[in-house]
């Protein structure tokens, strides 16, 4: 066997670094005066060479492919995680608005309707002092019942204004401008039946002095339950919707037109 044959079955493990320290010797002091081993080795490591720039490539190409994977299913994430954020953060204000506006109506509507029922609840208090005293002052007593009557119709236009700020829930409301009407309007056919204001004549009859003294009891109850327990001059701001509705729910079922179970009052005229 020529030198040359084991040297070139010898290369291969030369080049992948596998042959032992005595197959290396052997190797490079052939390749010293042998052209054709010293060709074969070298384009046997040149062969390595682009081998390994190949698994290189393909290397770095698959770690490119994953970073761009990656780099895409990062700024989806972002965009959702941002988009998710920003409609949480316009939720939670618009709730929290939703909150404030509907305290702040809250707060207005027991106000209101503190203020009025305690100023009608006094003029009712007035006007039964002359009637008591038997005061014949007409134009007093007309001008006690026409300031009730604007109370009760500012009263019915509050209750319409923040109606819309506790839907669904919502509240009692009274029917105020009714009231109004019976104090100080004219003949009218409600629900089917007519009726006349107490100043329709100009005088108040007995039967119309039954109906103040009823209204005033129950408009004086209002006001007691809606004044504040530790001031007697402001409203109960601790008091919510819910605890409102209450308080006007007996009032409301007695006095809504379409309680017929008691004619007195609806004013019945002859």
């Amino acid at each position: 066997m020529k030198i040359c044959d084991v040297v070139q079955d010898l290369i291969p493990l030369y080049c992948d670094e596998v042959a032992s320290e005595s197959s290396r010797e052997m190797v490079d002091e052939h390749i010293k005066d042998c052209a054709v081993c010293q060709e074969l080795l070298a384009q046997m490591k040149d062969d390595d060479k682009l081998t390994t720039l190949s698994v290189d490539n393909i290397e770095i190409n698959a770690l490119r492919k994953m970073k761009r994977k990656i780099t895409k299913k990062t700024a989806v994430i972002t965009i959702f995680a941002v988009a998710f954020t920003l409609a949480f953060a316009i939720i939670t204000i618009q709730y929290v608005n939703n909150i404030r506006l509907e305290d702040n109506a809250r707060h207005r509507l027991l106000s209101y309707t503190w203020a009025g029922t305690s100023m009608i609840s006094r003029h009712m208090d007035r006007l039964f002092e002359n009637i008591e005293n038997e005061v014949t002052d007409v134009e007093e007593n007309i001008m006690f019942l026409i300031m009730m009557s604007q109370e009760f119709v500012s009263l019915h236009a509050h209750f319409d204004q923040y109606n819309y700020h506790f839907t669904p829930k919502g509240f009692v409301m009274p029917n105020y401008r009714i009231i109004a009407h019976t104090l100080a309007g004219g003949a009218q056919v409600l629900n089917h039946k007519r009726c006349h204001g107490i100043l329709a004549d100009g005088t108040i009859s007995e039967n119309e002095i039954r109906y103040l003294k009823i209204l005033r009891e129950d408009i004086s109850l209002i006001a007691e339950n809606l004044t504040s327990p530790d001031n007697p001059y402001l409203h109960n701001e601790k008091l919510s919707i819910h605890q409102l509705n209450q308080i006007l729910e007996d009032f409301y079922s007695k006095w809504e037109i379409e309680n017929e179970s008691n004619p007195t009052y609806l004013l019945q005229s002859n």
